[in-house]
């Protein structure tokens, strides 16, 4: 499975997006970083910008999610 799993790093990922296009960039940036932990071939550069990458996501979709609970909350005050 060695080279099967070599340049994971590649395959982190930026979470952009709404809800679901962020999670299905967000949830491998996890797994990668787990399996490269575990593995003991995790190093300071790719910590770094996979949490950095995972910080940005949920930064988003706190925005987007603040975004919606304001579309919602003018919403519902418009119709009173």
């Amino acid at each position: 499975m060695g080279p099967a799993l070599s340049g994971l790093e590649s395959l982190l990922r930026l979470p952009t997006g709404c809800g679901e296009q962020n999670m299905l960039k967000f949830a491998p940036n996890i797994y990668i970083l787990q399996y490269l932990t575990n593995a003991h071939e995790l190093n300071k550069q790719m910590e770094e910008k996979a949490l950095n990458y995972m910080r940005t996501g949920m930064t988003n979709m706190i925005h987007v999610i603040a975004d919606k609970v304001a579309w919602v909350i003018f919403t519902i005050l418009s119709l009173m």
